[in-house]
C-alpha cells in the first residue's frame, strides 16, 4: 500500500509540474498588415528578441508564435518596410501589426510562381512581378497597360482563341501561337484574349520560359496570373475614387470606382468592387462619297479584267440587298469604348489554418470601331466605301471557389472555377473582294471599278470552362518539398460566323 501511494504521489507531482510548464509558455497571435494598402502582409519575420525563436507571417498575414515567458519583444521584419519591436505578455491577444513601408529599401513581393507562397527574391525562376504598388502608381487598368512595360512579353491580335478583334495572342520570349501562353486568374487558366480589370488586384505575375510541370499544357512560352486581394476580417476600409480626362484627337475619357471590405464577423469578411469606365475614341472614318454602291438590280459575270476585250465572262442573275445600312455620313471617334464590371467576394476562416475564398468577377466590354491606324500610325483617319456600323460587345463571369487547409506538414488546396463567357463582333468587310465588273439589266456595258459590294460579317463566340484542382504543397523544414496534385477541365465553345453580303455565296460558287 505504501508504495502504491508513493507511486501516486509521484505521478500527480509529475503532472502538476508538467502543468506549471506548460503555463509558463505564452501564445501570442496576429495579424501582420501593410499600412500602404491595409492588405495582409505574408512573408513577415517575427523573431523573439534575444532568442532565436521565430516565425512568419501566412498568405492571409497571421501568425502564432510561442514565448517561453510571460513576455518578451516581438520583432517584425519584412523587405521593404520599417523594423518594428514589439512588447508582448500574456495578456496579449489578437495583434495587429501595421507595417509601415521603407523608400530605402528593396520592395519584395509574396509570389505563387511556384503554387506555393515564396518571396519573389527566392524563387528561382525568371519572373517579372507587378506588385499593387506599382500598379497604383501607373495608374494600369487591364493587360495593355502593364504588358507594355515587361521584357519579352509582346501581344497582338494576329491569331488567338478568338478572331477578329479578339484576338489577343500573347508572345513570351518570341514564342506565340495558339496555345502557347496561359492567362490566369486567382489559380484558374482563362483564355489569353481576357483582359481582367485591376482595380482589386494584388499582384501580376509574369512567368517567362516553358511552364509545364506545374500548369500543363499552353505554357510553352510561359504564363502571366493575376492575383485578386482576398478579403480581409480584421479591418473595415474602402474607397471611392473618379477621374477624367481630355484626348487631343478624341473627347473626354472617366472613370469611376470603388471598394468595400467589411468584417461581417471575426471569421466571415465580404469584399466588393466595381468600376464603369469610358474611353473615348480619336479615329475618325471618313466616308467616300465618289463611289457606287452594289444594288440590288445586277447582273454580274463569272471573270473580270481591267481590259474590256479580255472580258470573256458569261453574265449570270444575283441578289443583293442594295448595300442595307450604307451611309455618306462621315463618323467622328468610332472607337469609344465603354467597360464596366464588379469583383465580389466572401471569405471564410473556421481556423487560423483553413479558409474558403468565394468569388463572382463579372466584366462588359462594348464599343464601335477599331482602335487603329490603316497606313499612316500618324493618321487618325479611316476611309470606308460604305459607312456600315462596326459594333462588338464582351461580356464574362467567372466563379470560383478555393480552399486553403493547413496541415502543418504542408497545404491542402482546392480550386474549382466555372467561367462563361459571349461576345460578339460586327465588322465591316466591304473592302475585301469588293471590286467587281458588272453590268446592269437597264444600261449593259462594263460598269468602272468604284463600284462596291457592301456588307458586314457578324462573329459571336459562346464559351463556358470548368475547372477543378486538387493539390498538396509540402512545407517541410528541411531542403526537401513537393507538389503533388490533380487537375480536370471541360471546355465548350459554340461559333457562330455569318457573312451578310447578301448573294455572295451564290455568285462564288457558280458554276464556271
Amino acid at each position: 500500500m505504501n508504495i502504491s501511494k508513493k507511486k501516486t504521489l509521484f505521478l500527480v507531482s509529475f503532472i502538476v509540474l508538467l502543468g506549471l510548464n506548460l503555463s509558463a509558455q505564452t501564445t501570442v497571435k496576429g495579424v501582420v498588415i501593410d499600412g500602404d494598402n491595409n492588405q495582409p502582409l505574408p512573408g513577415t519575420n517575427i523573431v523573439i528578441e534575444g532568442t532565436s525563436i521565430g516565425a512568419a507571417t501566412d498568405f492571409e498575414g497571421k501568425f502564432n508564435i510561442k514565448l517561453p515567458n510571460d513576455s518578451g519583444v516581438l520583432v517584425f521584419s519584412n523587405i521593404g518596410f520599417t523594423t518594428q519591436n514589439i512588447t508582448v505578455d500574456q495578456n496579449t491577444s489578437d495583434l495587429k501589426v501595421i507595417m509601415i513601408a521603407d523608400a530605402n529599401q528593396l520592395e519584395d513581393v509574396i509570389i505563387t510562381a511556384n503554387k506555393t507562397a515564396q518571396s519573389s527574391q527566392k524563387v528561382p525562376l525568371s519572373v517579372s512581378v507587378i506588385g499593387i504598388k506599382q500598379l497604383q502608381r501607373t495608374g494600369a487598368k487591364d493587360f495593355r497597360d502593364y504588358a507594355a512595360g515587361i521584357p519579352n512579353l509582346s501581344f497582338g491580335t494576329q491569331g488567338g482563341d478568338a478572331g477578329g478583334r479578339f484576338s489577343n495572342e500573347i508572345s513570351i520570349r518570341g514564342i506565340s501561337g495558339a496555345n502557347t501562353t496561359a492567362m490566369y486568374l486567382n489559380g484558374s487558366p482563362l483564355p489569353e484574349s481576357i483582359s481582367p480589370n485591376l482595380i482589386d488586384v494584388s499582384r501580376v505575375e509574369v512567368l517567362k520560359g516553358p511552364q509545364g510541370t506545374l500548369y500543363g499544357s499552353a505554357t510553352m512560352g510561359g504564363a502571366i496570373k493575376v492575383v485578386t486581394n482576398k478579403p480581409n476580417a480584421h479591418e473595415t476600409s474602402g474607397f471611392i475614387e473618379a477621374e477624367t480626362s481630355k484626348v487631343k484627337e478624341g473627347d473626354f475619357n472617366y472613370n469611376v470606382q470603388g471598394l468595400i471590405n467589411v468584417p461581417i464577423t471575426e471569421k466571415l469578411a465580404f469584399r466588393g468592387s466595381g468600376y464603369y469606365s469610358f474611353r473615348s475614341g480619336v479615329y475618325d472614318r471618313i466616308a467616300n462619297k465618289d463611289i457606287d454602291w452594289l444594288n440590288d438590280d445586277t447582273v454580274l459575270t463569272e471573270d473580270w479584267y481591267e481590259d474590256t476585250e479580255d472580258w470573256n465572262g458569261d453574265p449570270f442573275n444575283i441578289v443583293t440587298d442594295g448595300c442595307d445600312g450604307c451611309s455618306r455620313e462621315d463618323k467622328f471617334n468610332v472607337d469609344d469604348q465603354t467597360d464596366y464590371g464588379f469583383n465580389a467576394n466572401l471569405g471564410f476562416y473556421p481556423t487560423d489554418n483553413l479558409s474558403f475564398i468565394a468569388t463572382v468577377i463579372h466584366q462588359n466590354l462594348k464599343g464601335d470601331g477599331y482602335d487603329f491606324a490603316e497606313n499612316d500610325v500618324n493618321s487618325f483617319i479611316q476611309n470606308t466605301n460604305t459607312g456600315l456600323d462596326e459594333s462588338y460587345k464582351d461580356a464574362w463571369t467567372h466563379y470560383s471557389l478555393n480552399i486553403d487547409w493547413n496541415l502543418g506538414m504542408g497545404t491542402l488546396t482546392s480550386s474549382t472555377s466555372y467561367l462563361d463567357r459571349g461576345f460578339t463582333e460586327t465588322e465591316d468587310v466591304s473592302d475585301i473582294n469588293s471590286y467587281w465588273w458588272i453590268e446592269y439589266d437597264e444600261d449593259p456595258g462594263v460598269v468602272p471599278l468604284e463600284t462596291i459590294w457592301g456588307g458586314t460579317v457578324d462573329r459571336a463566340v459562346d464559351t463556358r470552362i470548368f475547372q477543378q484542382e486538387l493539390r498538396f504543397a509540402s512545407e517541410f523544414d528541411g531542403k526537401f518539398n513537393f507538389i503533388a496534385g490533380v487537375f480536370y477541365s471541360n471546355d465548350q465553345s459554340d461559333w457562330n460566323y455569318q457573312d451578310d453580303r447578301t448573294g455572295l455565296a451564290t455568285y462564288l460558287l457558280q458554276d464556271n
